[in-house]
């Protein structure tokens, strides 16, 4: 989940900020063989910056 979260910084800047990660299951018959992967949801300011 830190892998993740470090992605998403580094994608998305430093100013970033993490609301939530998550791990989600899905696929699988009756929870075997489910995939589980890390679901990051961040906010960035996207405010125009000084000219």
């Amino acid at each position: 989940m830190e892998e993740a979260v470090e992605a998403a910084r580094g994608a998305l800047g430093p100013s970033a900020r993490i609301l939530a990660a998550d791990r989600v299951r899905s696929g699988g018959v009756g929870g075997w063989f489910a995939r589980e992967r890390v679901e990051v949801t961040a906010e960035v300011d996207d405010a125009p910056g000084p000219l």
